[in-house]
């Protein structure tokens, strides 16, 4: 029993009354690695369960990576004792956002350099570093630290300007995202690393925090009812049923999205992010079905390691699938225990000792 704690403790990590840390926010994290390896999986030729077809699902998952991130990191600067005229938070916060990223990016990129298998040259290893160069599933680290960049703006306009009104910040944050529909970025390997593209997305996890924040300072007698904590719960159910839907449709290719790649883009971002955000709020603020099962312990465990698994999972999928000769649902399971070992060790020896790191930062 001691040893199940001190692991749960290592992993999970010991929440206090001051961090609220909200348990199944790490659990989304864990279904959205699950979505990436099932489906690319799948395209290996791997499934555990050939009745259940995941195609779509990887790139549902990182945008609900993408939704995730921005809704927690903004929802650092609405709190009310969160001083944005101070320079010790943006040292803090820039830091901690290299410290996240960067050591077991680096390490990785590295290794895809040195071992000949990968056919990455010292060009491409310094081009993904500088985030100009998006190949595989990296793709979305310069995606998603570009937002890093751009995001303490928006937020200083949001709480400065704004003052955290949540009509106008909404009308702010749809102005900002009806720009993106005006910028084309050419050629493809740019637009593919471009923040520009993916923009709607974080835009919609920025609503979510601003509405998730309001829900919390409107105390009031229906909010705290059981009646909209069954709402909520519904609504979160519906959100997840649209985005299921969305990926079944969008493996049809649709005439619409055949006929109009140029926005049709921005529209599938803006529904992924718009169902990803409603199901996140929703679910925080229901009856607590929905956010029991993300708050499982497993599936915590498995969101805590996830970004080491996310660098990790396709050189793995590639190599293992290539040197295995055993039906694929067997196959499937060693790739998946093999990818959760390697990130577990991943994560105690490059992530954890350089994110405990933070402690020394300012505050």
């Amino acid at each position: 029993m001691v040893v199940i704690e001190k692991v749960k403790s290592i992993f999970l990590g010991n929440p206090s009354p001051s961090t609220k840390q909200i348990h199944s926010l790490d659990g989304i994290r864990g279904f959205a690695i699950l979505f990436v390896f099932f489906d690319h999986a799948k395209g290996q030729g791997l499934e555990l369960f050939p009745v259940l077809n995941p195609t779509g699902f990887g790139k549902a998952g990182v945008y609900l990576f993408f939704v995730l991130s921005s809704f927690l990191l903004a929802g650092q600067f609405l709190r009310d004792d969160c001083e944005l005229g101070r320079w010790s938070l943006w040292v803090s916060y820039a830091l901690k956002r290299v410290l996240r990223i960067y050591p077991l990016y680096i390490f990785i990129m590295l290794l895809y350099g040195i071992v000949p298998s990968f056919k990455y040259t010292a060009t491409d290893v310094f081009s993904h570093i500088f985030l100009q160069e998006g190949k595989d599933q990296f793709w979305a680290i310069p995606v998603e630290f570009k937002f890093y960049l751009f995001l303490p703006i928006l937020m200083w306009l949001i709480v400065k300007v704004l003052k955290k009104n949540l009509g106008l910040s909404t009308l702010f944050l749809g102005a900002v995202m009806s720009a993106s529909f005006l910028i084309t970025i050419e050629p493809a390997e740019v637009a593919r690393v471009s923040l520009i593209k993916y923009l709607p997305i974080f835009l919609l996890g920025i609503l979510a925090a601003l509405i998730h924040a309001h829900l919390q300072n409107r105390q009031t007698q229906f909010l705290e009812s059981d009646t909209f904590g069954y709402i909520a719960e519904g609504v979160a159910l519906l959100s997840l049923i649209a985005t299921f839907g969305l990926i079944t449709t969008l493996r049809t290719k649709p005439d619409w999205f055949l006929l109009q790649q140029d926005w049709s883009d921005t529209l599938i971002f803006i529904a992924f992010g718009g169902a990803w955000s409603l199901f996140l709020v929703a679910q925080l603020h229901g009856r607590g079905l929905i956010r029991g099962l993300l708050s499982h312990p497993i599936i915590r465990f498995v969101g805590t390691i996830s970004f080491s698994m996310y660098l990790w999972h396709m050189a793995l999928i590639g190599y293992t699938n290539a040197h295995l000769n055993m039906a694929p649902p067997i196959k499937f399971s060693i790739i998946l225990t093999i990818t959760l070992g390697v990130a577990i060790m991943s994560f105690f020896v490059i992530e954890r000792p350089f994110f405990r790191l933070k402690k020394y930062l300012p505050r």
